[in-house]
């Protein structure tokens, strides 16, 4: 639009030369009228400015808690209108239908997934393995490697359950993930099938169950001798 409003004023500047820029006798428009009063054509530089000084009105603020898969917390987070800040992570909602399900309903339940109990899955000193239900990640995706899956993969699909050892202050930090129903195995058994052993981490050992490995990758921290 300034381009025009330059290419007018060079026009009427020529016009200038030829017409008398007083008012006429009759009343019209000098040149001095046409600019001052804003009439040239293609000056709309003031609907402009006023449309990208106008503040933002903030609506009220989208707050979501969300179920962190490193550690099973409801973190909160909250986007608004005019700062919307990080994108909003794809996990599972707090208070969802999953909670209040025991394993084998929670088992056959599309949106949901088992969690268990590391140590008790491993050492087998406890009444129950089972943690509890929770939601699957809305980004669900089945081709997932379940024996191979960090927190947040294995929280993407129903078919994996993830293991959450203890801590302190509510949170379970995640420790490694199975596929849902399999046994990780045991650690440091003797191998007797012809099977490669999986490519764990440092720090992590693989399972074993019938002489053969389970896929699974245990930390080292979990394992007792038996």
């Amino acid at each position: 639009m300034r381009g025009i409003f330059v290419v007018g004023l060079l026009g009427l500047s020529f016009a200038a030369c030829q017409l008398d820029t007083t008012p006429d006798d009759d009343g019209g428009d000098s040149l001095d009228d046409l600019v001052d009063g804003g009439d040239i054509i293609g000056d709309d530089s003031g609907d402009d400015a006023d449309a990208t000084d106008a503040p933002c009105e903030e609506d009220e603020p989208l707050r979501a808690e969300l179920r962190n898969p490193e550690n099973l917390t409801c973190d909160e987070f909250t986007v608004g209108s005019c700062t919307p800040g990080a994108p909003i992570p794809t996990w599972g909602v707090c208070e969802s239908e999953c909670q209040d399900l025991n394993e084998e309903a929670c088992s056959t339940t599309s949106a949901c997934r088992v969690v268990k109990d590391a140590e008790c899955l491993i050492q087998f000193d406890c009444l129950t393995d089972y943690i509890g239900c929770f939601p699957t990640d809305m980004d669900v995706d089945d081709s997932i490697d379940c024996w191979t899956a960090d927190a947040i993969q294995c929280s993407r699909s129903p078919k994996c359950s993830a293991a959450h050892s203890t801590a302190g202050g509510g949170a379970r930090p995640f420790e490694f993930c199975i596929i849902e129903g399999k046994s990780p195995g045991l650690c440091d058994l003797p191998v007797a099938c012809d099977q490669a052993p999986p490519n764990c981490p440092q720090g992590t050992t693989p399972g074993v169950a019938n002489s053969c490995y389970t896929g699974a990758c245990i930390p080292e921290d979990l394992c007792q001798d038996f």
